[in-house]
């Protein structure tokens, strides 16, 4: 069922490639995260998005700190070895020191290749975001525009939001089946369709899950003992869900960046300023957004009671805005009885023992 996900993420660099040979479209690469995806596609270009992955790093720690997360190194990684020579043009977002600092490298090391940046702002009050965001969304538009040579209209917008909604509405089903039946999928398959939603294009990736989700939507509801939630940046190492299947730990739901918060926004619903603050502050808390007005503790925890599940904090090194969160979110989830646990992976790794037996000896906590 899950074949041609896992497929997908086997060789994605070469599936962009043959996209963009077949229809001669422009690609933009997108840096984690906030970016709206409609813009790109309305732009008449395909955007591919990277969130690091399992790679050897040779080349890309003579540009950036050996502290740098990761998810940041990997990404400069492929770029280096070459998986980025298709992409025409990147945007990158503020998110984190490392990103932005990403996008200066980029710049240098690939001069050929334009850098669109989208400044996210750090302002808890919507009037004063809102006006900043709309200069930063405009500017943004008009970069993509030079490289793609299409202008924008509303028409392309319309229907690239429509194209969007469609996708996330699906995504959204996904996300409904696994928490009223988590046996019904298990987490590799779960997140090896996520991870190929970053590369195939919305209108082929939504033919892709129709079939997938309607199937998982009517197998039987088997009964699950240990419910986890899993909380951080992005699920990467991949191979690294399969330990969760393998020692029988259903994860029920997500607090991802790369996951539920991205599909909690919803799809940008217009090129104005109320419209881009709500597509970035919109949907759940998350660490790389500063909006004290959303409590992200509170949030998780009241998301940890209803699933009645526990919390596992699947945590990148050297994340700087996951690390700051940590203390605290443990602190309150235990004073509000719920258990969880964290480790830290780089994105390279590829033995897991030992995190496979702190997950069992938490296991046989709950």
């Amino acid at each position: 069922m899950f074949e041609k996900f896992i497929e997908v993420n086997r060789d994605s660099a070469n599936r962009a490639r043959q996209w963009k040979q077949k229809t001669g479209k422009k690609v933009i690469g997108v840096m984690p995260e906030y970016f709206p995806s409609e813009v790109i596609t309305a732009l008449g270009a395909y955007p591919v998005h990277f969130k690091g992955t399992q790679i050897p790093i040779s080349r890309a720690d003579t540009y950036l700190q050996s502290f740098s997360c990761t998810t940041t190194r990997t990404i400069l990684e492929q770029a280096m070895q070459g998986d980025m020579d298709y992409v025409d043009g990147f945007v990158f977002t503020t998110m984190c020191d490392n990103q932005q600092n990403l996008a200066e490298v980029f710049k240098k090391l690939f001069p050929e290749k334009p850098v669109v940046t989208f400044m996210i702002p750090f302002a808890n009050d919507a009037s004063v975001r809102q006006p900043h965001l709309k200069e930063q969304l405009d500017k943004a538009i008009a970069g993509i525009s030079r490289i793609t040579g299409t202008g924008f209209t509303q028409d392309a917008f319309q229907t690239a939001r429509a194209l969007y909604e469609r996708r996330a509405a699906l995504i959204n089903r996904l996300y409904d089946v696994r928490r009223r039946n988590p046996k019904a999928v298990s987490a590799y398959g779960f997140y090896s369709i996520l991870k190929a939603d970053a590369v195939v294009p919305a209108e082929e990736f939504t033919a892709l899950l129709e079939p997938v989700v309607s199937a998982l939507e009517n197998k039987d509801v088997l009964p699950v003992e240990h419910r986890i939630i899993i909380s951080g940046i992005t699920p990467e190492p991949l191979e690294l869900a399969k330990v969760f299947d393998e020692i029988d730990l259903s994860i029920v739901d997500d607090d991802l960046t790369s996951g539920m918060r991205q599909f909690s926004r919803g799809v940008l619903s217009g090129i104005d300023g109320a419209g881009i603050d709500r597509f970035v502050f919109g949907g759940s808390p998350c660490s790389t957004l500063f909006n004290p007005a959303q409590d992200r503790r509170a949030y998780l925890a009241d998301k940890a009671a209803r699933d009645k599940a526990a919390v596992v904090l699947w945590q990148i090194k050297f994340c700087e805005p996951e690390a700051f969160d940590r203390p605290d979110l443990i602190a309150f989830l235990k004073q509000r009885g719920i258990p969880v646990t964290s480790f830290e992976v780089e994105l390279q790794m590829n033995s897991f023992e030992g995190i496979k037996t702190r997950l069992q000896a938490f296991k046989e906590i709950l």
